[in-house]
């Protein structure tokens, strides 16, 4: 009886951990290149969303004590004129950007269906537009970060795929960080998502590392520059291109 009342909470907290390390790496097991040969697997690309611009400021001014009210005035009150004046800057590149389709990042697919068919595997693009909320949830793995969230077990039956890979390239644009209305650094940068699904279980069994989910470059440019947009958008695009790349080197070199 007392072995019992120890590990009851030990495998509560064991499943609680687990359920806060759905971005942790999953490694694949290496006896699935020889056991699975021959199978179908599916890759997908999920829908992709707008660029975006991600901005970033830093204040500098030091926060002044409390009133007799208790009230703190806070740096962001000294900053919010600034705004306005960061905005404008910046729309500029936000509306070239929105003209992007990142083109760049799809040829992941073909990198995978490649790999994937020279070891063996009967491996095809699934060019359907998905998104992941219009798939149903899963709820049926008892710890839920060896599963994927959303159920892809109805896509793989109707594809006949026994394995789907899924990617899905979460955000991605310029990075612009101001102090107050100086913009001091920016950068591009890109954050992926990739997984290997097994069709039949929903199970995960593969998960690209955190440490590779995002992709940041600086660039030699300014957000408020329209002569330097085009630099920035070739920065972007080569990012995504190495993005790519990279998810399927992570993959192969399991």
């Amino acid at each position: 009886m007392k072995t019992r009342i120890v590990i009851g909470p030990l495998m509560l907290l064991l499943l609680f951990f687990w359920g806060c390390s759905s971005s942790r790496p999953i490694h694949l097991d290496s006896r699935f290149w020889k056991q699975q040969q021959g199978k179908r697997v599916g890759v997908i690309v999920l829908a992709l969303p707008p660029a975006a611009i991600t901005e970033s400021v830093t204040v500098t001014r030091v926060v002044k004590p409390p009133d007799e009210l208790g009230f703190v005035e806070g740096p962001w009150m000294d900053d919010a004129e600034y705004q306005p004046l960061r905005i404008a800057e910046m729309k500029p590149l936000q509306m070239e950007i929105l003209e992007l389709d990142a083109r760049e990042f799809f040829q992941v697919q073909d990198l995978f269906v490649s790999g994937l068919r020279q070891r063996g595997f009967s491996a095809f693009k699934i060019n359907e537009y998905i998104t992941e909320r219009s798939l149903p949830p899963f709820s049926g793995g008892l710890v839920e970060s060896l599963y994927a969230t959303a159920d892809y077990r109805g896509l793989g039956k109707a594809y006949g795929a026994d394995y789907l890979v899924v990617i899905r390239l979460v955000r991605y644009g310029p990075y612009c960080h101001y102090v107050y209305a100086y913009n001091d650094h920016m950068a591009v940068e890109a954050q992926t998502h990739a997984e290997l699904i097994d069709t039949r279980t929903n199970r995960i069994l593969w998960r690209a590392g955190y440490d590779r989910d995002k992709f940041q470059r600086s660039v030699e440019a300014s957000c408020g520059n329209e002569e330097e947009i085009p630099v920035i958008s070739v920065a972007l695009k080569t990012l995504l291109s190495d993005a790519a790349v990279t998810l399927a080197q992570d993959f192969f070199r399991q």
